[in-house]
């Protein structure tokens, strides 16, 4: 009886059955493809995931803003409308408010450069809050209000800090995928 053995090497120079080779060639790329295809998945999940955690720091951070803007927009317009002040420190904080709120601070617009500028309008309207604390005392309608306004500033100001140390590195690393 004759036996016939196979045997499968590759030395260079030796000549090698195509077949083989392309089958060889199909198993990789098929290996390939199924890897590929759940990291992909996984890639879309974590994007996902890691979109609804810098769009749930936004709106934390944005709510922050608002509800500093509104408390500094009613102590403004009661002492500018209860004592027919023009000061121009009221004026600054009205503005830079509506500023705010005309830069449109849209999340699925917001780039990093969009955000620091938004920033600096945030900036920009809380130095002038000092000021307008002092010149509010200076009125009885709104000395109260500002007494009140002065106690809450510093939780709403750490309750921005802590939004804002929350949302600036998930929405760097967001962008930066």
């Amino acid at each position: 009886m004759n036996k016939t053995t196979f045997k499968f090497s590759f030395q260079v120079g030796q000549k090698t059955n195509g077949f083989n080779f392309l089958l060889l060639l199909m198993i990789a790329t098929f290996l390939f493809a199924i890897q590929s295809c759940g990291q992909t998945k996984k890639s879309k999940e974590e994007k996902e995931e890691s979109y609804n955690k810098v769009l749930s720091a936004w709106g934390n951070l944005e709510s922050q803003y608002q509800r500093r803007s509104d408390l500094v927009s009613t102590l403004a317009n009661m002492v500018k409308h209860s004592e027919n002040s023009n000061d121009a420190i009221i004026t600054r904080v009205l503005e830079t408010r509506k500023e705010i709120g005309e830069f449109g601070a849209n999340f699925d617009s917001l780039t990093i450069a969009k955000f620091e500028q938004y920033e600096n309008l945030q900036v920009k309207f809380a130095k002038d809050i000092p000021g307008l604390l002092s010149l509010s005392k200076n009125y009885p309608s709104a000395s109260q209000m500002a007494n009140e306004f002065e106690a809450m500033l510093p939780k709403t100001n750490v309750s921005i800090d802590k939004a804002r140390n929350e949302f600036v590195p998930l929405f760097k690393e967001y962008k930066s995928q």
